[in-house]
Formats: structure tokens, C-alpha cells, sequence
């Protein structure tokens, strides 16, 4: 029986072991790629195990070196002196060191605007000591972070700080006059680069004079005015004033007058000096009158006079003042919701001329909130007679004082009637209300 032997012969490429080597125990196993093994070895006891590449790039002497599991891991110093080269209106640049830190190494950056990590808007990279952003916001704190990265494996800690762009300028044709008084002008801007105002901190716990609702207020210059409303028992007449300080903060409401008669649901205005008081219901129902009088320098009020009345009694509505006009929106009038829009125009002499629009509501409204942006209305939710709805509608105001068609925007999250509604720049806040069933303390913003 024959048997076949076979001979193996293995031919190592002369590259592995290429240099000199003295002194015995050389280990050299798995994997062995390119140069690892051409390098100058000399002492003795040196194992290689799963060396891959050029990590063996230097020369050791002694023994008992050991060089394993595949690659070398670098300890990468943090980025310093991280901080602004230089700051504009809708963009900044970045500028950092390096203490020490291997060839190859790449700088991370996330820019955001909060002082959270990962909820980052921009994430660049560069191995350059320096890097810029642009098509930023104006005005607006960015939080940038930096870190060390090298080959996607080692990685230093992230360096933080602020930086704040510059505001962008506002020229004299983006603003306009909402009223001139006897002591103070309040103007408004048009449109604006700089992003607007926000909420910020927790709710102060101001007093009212006393426990009412259905009441409604006015601010003139640095006064809120503050009148009527019902108590639960009776309705009030009184007419209470604040002063407003320059961090916000109230003086406290010192009475400042009467109104012709007790009254809800009705609607107050100050302007040109004077304070007005349309609508409104009482034990004699739902009411169409007019009322002004004089506001002086020390924030009482005068005696009131009749102005031209409402075309129809009504209580509840929107009511809302952008430079000459007062417009009435809505409202009841004592059997169902209503959808007029009644459009008052104020004279130089204070007296008020009432007309009706051509354009009512989408559909009847009362107990609705408003808000004026720039020259835009805006009206929320509100009761249809039925129950609370959750509609949005939003229409123009023309320089004749006319108003366009209306416009549906988002509804609401939620059905409500007798909520209110503020603004901060071009944001919209729709604050509490009432559900059909219970008071709310949400505030909603869009």
C-alpha cells in the first residue's frame, strides 16, 4: 500500500522579520501585519500578540515588554483657552489649543441653545485650531462645546462656553405709533430680526382689590386700570389703578374712580387720556352704552360722558385697540352668541363713531380672548352659544381700519371659553380658561 507524503514549505515574507534582532525569547504570533516586526529588538522577553500596522514604531531596550490586543489607545488631552475670535450679528468664530494631543487628531463642536449636550442644532468637526458658524439667530445665546477625538476611539471631555450674537439694528421704518398721550408715547416694532422675549422664572402672587371675575383691565403708559366684575353676590362699579415698576412689579391697586354703573362682562379702554367703557351686562341685562372720561396726571379719573353707543346691547366680547380704532368682536346679548364686528373710530377729540363691519366672524362667539400683532387680529376659542370650541381665527387690519376676510389657523389643544390671550413679540399665549367643565391653569403658546 502506498502511502503519499506531502511537504509543506511556508515562506514568510522577508518584511516581518527584516532587521536584527539579539538576545533571545522573541514571540511574534497572529495576525503580524506590515512593518511590525522592522524595528530593531534588542534585551530579550518581548512578546507580540495580535500586533497589527506600525504600532512597534519605536525601539525597546531592557525585556519583558509586552505588546498586545491589536492597537494602542492614546490618552487625548483636552482643547484650552476655548473662547471667541471674534462675535457678529449671525455668526461667531471659535478658537482653541492643544497642550498635547497625537497626529490625526479632529475637534468636535456642538452648538446649541440650551445647555444641553445632545440636544445640539449644529455638529462640525475640523483638525484645525479654529472654526466659524454661520446663518445664526441675532441676539441669541448659543452654548458650543468642544471635544478631542482621535480615530473614533479616544476621546477627551467636552469644553463649554456662551457665546451671545449681536443684536441686529432696527431702522425708523419698522416701527410705528400705537398712541401718543400727554405723558408718555407707545410705539411698536413692525418687524424685528432679534428674537422676541420669552417666559422665563416662576409666577408672582399679586393681590387683586378684592374677589371678582368678569371684570377687565387697560394698561395706559406705566398704569394697569382695573373695573367691574361680579363677586359672586353683586357687581362692582369701582375702578382701581397700579403703577407697574421697572422690573415689573406692582405698587398696589389704589382706587381711582366709579364707572357710570355696576357692570360684567364689559370692556374697558385707555388712550388719548381718556378711559372708555363699552358694553357690558347688569341686573338690567345686556348693555350698548358708551362711556368716556379723562384720565389725569395722577392716574384718578374724571366725570364720565356718553359717547355714540354700540349698534346692538351685547356683553362678553373681544375687545381690542390698535391705534385709533376700537374693535368689538362677538359677545352675547343676552339670548344667543353674536358674530358682528363693530369697528369705532376715535377722533382727535376723543369721541368715538361706530360702524359695522361688512366681514363678522367665521361663526357666533362670545367669551373668547384677543390679541393684536402688529396688524393682525387674532381670536381664540370662545363659546358658540353651546359649548367651548377650540377654533383660531386671524384676519388683517387695513390702514382705513377695515379688517380682511378671516383666516383658520391651528385650533387650540383643548376647547375653551373665557381664557385669555398675551403676546411677546410674535408669539401667542393662551392663558387658563374653562373647559365646559372645570377652570384650567394651563398656559398654551404657539
Amino acid at each position: 500500500m502506498l502511502k503519499k507524503i506531502f511537504i509543506f514549505f511556508i515562506f514568510l515574507p522577508s518584511l516581518i522579520f527584516p532587521a536584527a534582532k539579539s538576545g533571545g525569547n522573541y514571540f511574534l504570533t497572529q495576525d503580524i501585519i506590515g512593518s511590525a516586526g522592522g524595528v530593531l529588538l534588542t534585551g530579550g522577553n518581548y512578546s507580540g500578540d495580535g500586533i497589527t500596522g506600525n504600532i512597534i514604531s519605536s525601539t525597546f531596550t531592557g525585556g519583558n515588554n509586552i505588546l498586545e490586543a491589536g492597537f494602542f489607545s492614546y490618552l487625548v488631552s483636552n482643547p484650552t483657552n476655548f473662547e471667541n475670535n471674534w462675535v457678529k450679528i449671525t455668526s461667531f468664530s471659535l478658537s482653541w489649543q492643544d497642550i498635547y494631543n497625537p497626529g490625526g487628531i479632529f475637534y468636535n463642536l456642538r452648538i446649541s441653545t440650551n445647555s444641553d449636550l445632545y440636544s445640539y442644532l449644529i455638529e462640525d468637526s475640523t483638525t484645525n485650531l479654529s472654526l466659524s458658524f454661520e446663518n445664526l439667530s441675532p441676539n441669541t445665546s448659543y452654548y458650543s462645546f468642544i471635544y478631542s477625538n482621535y480615530i473614533e476611539s479616544d476621546y477627551s471631555d467636552f469644553v463649554r462656553i456662551v457665546n451671545v450674537t449681536l443684536s441686529a439694528p432696527v431702522s425708523s421704518d419698522t416701527y410705528d405709533f400705537k398712541d401718543i398721550g400727554d405723558k408718555y408715547i407707545n410705539f411698536e416694532f413692525l418687524s424685528s430680526e432679534n428674537p422676541p422675549s420669552s417666559l422665563s422664572g416662576s409666577w408672582d402672587n399679586l393681590a387683586l382689590p378684592k374677589t371678582i371675575y368678569g371684570h377687565d383691565t387697560s394698561l395706559y403708559s406705566t398704569s394697569v386700570y382695573l373695573s367691574g366684575g361680579f363677586d359672586g353676590v353683586d357687581y362692582s362699579s369701582a375702578v382701581y389703578y397700579a403703577q407697574i415698576d421697572k422690573n415689573g412689579g406692582f405698587s398696589g391697586f389704589e382706587l381711582s374712580g366709579y364707572l357710570p354703573y355696576k357692570v360684567y362682562g364689559h370692556k374697558i379702554f385707555a388712550t388719548k387720556n381718556r378711559l372708555y367703557l363699552i358694553g357690558g351686562y347688569n341686573d338690567s341685562g345686556a348693555k350698548n352704552n358708551v362711556w368716556a372720561c379723562a384720565i389725569s396726571t395722577d392716574g384718578k379719573i374724571g366725570n364720565w360722558e356718553a359717547e355714540n353707543s354700540l349698534p346692538s346691547a351685547l356683553y362678553l366680547p373681544v375687545g381690542l385697540l390698535y391705534k385709533d380704532y376700537i374693535y368689538i368682536i362677538g359677545g352675547f346679548d343676552g339670548s344667543s352668541a353674536l358674530s358682528s364686528v363693530y369697528i369705532g373710530k376715535i377722533d382727535i377729540y376723543g369721541h368715538i363713531s361706530w360702524q359695522t363691519s361688512t366681514i363678522g366672524l367665521p361663526s357666533p362667539r362670545f367669551a373668547s380672548a384677543g390679541i393684536i400683532i402688529s396688524s393682525y387680529i387674532f381670536v381664540l376659542g370662545g363659546n358658540d352659544g353651546y359649548n367651548p370650541t377650540s377654533n383660531v381665527w386671524k384676519t388683517q387690519i387695513y390702514s382705513t381700519g377695515t379688517i380682511s376676510n378671516w383666516q383658520t389657523l391651528n385650533s387650540l389643544p383643548v376647547n375653551l371659553h373665557s381664557l385669555s390671550a398675551s403676546a411677546l413679540g410674535h408669539k401667542i399665549f393662551a392663558i387658563g380658561g374653562n373647559n365646559g367643565n372645570d377652570a384650567i391653569s394651563n398656559i398654551f403658546s404657539a
